[in-house]
């Protein structure tokens, strides 16, 4: 795909939800986010970017 073909900025909306778990002496962590592409990101075929991601962690507490 050539450069001339494509957008350089992509403009989207994120929207996510996430929780803790104490367990121990930190917290699991799980996040779920969704980004939907609210412009086109192909100038001829206008195609719009969507990604779903899953995190999962586990946070340690630093000091007191």
């Amino acid at each position: 795909m050539d450069s001339n073909e494509v957008n350089r900025v992509d403009v989207g909306l994120q929207l996510g939800v996430g929780v803790g778990l104490q367990t121990g002496p930190g917290a699991l962590l799980l996040d779920v986010r969704s980004v939907l592409g609210l412009t086109n990101f192909e100038k001829s075929a206008g195609g719009k970017s969507r990604t779903v991601a899953l995190t999962l962690g586990y946070a340690l507490p630093i000091g007191n």
